[in-house]
């Protein structure tokens, strides 16, 4: 969902909600460390992490 381009802008805010979202109906709820979110989005989008690596960081952040 972060590499779409359709609204450019907002894709990282609509994925990073996506996934909190998930996470805390999985019954995971995720405290990330201030500006993690942000960090991760822009690995994703710069082809620098993978999905794997994604949701290794998202369970990492389990609150």
């Amino acid at each position: 969902m972060v590499l779409l381009r359709p609204f450019e802008d907002y894709n990282g805010i609509i994925g990073a909600a996506c996934a909190w979202t998930y996470m805390e109906d999985s019954g995971e709820d995720i405290a990330p460390p201030p500006g993690a979110m942000s960090q991760l989005v822009r690995d994703l989008r710069e082809k620098r992490t993978d999905l794997l690596d994604a949701a290794r960081r998202l369970r990492s952040w389990k609150s």
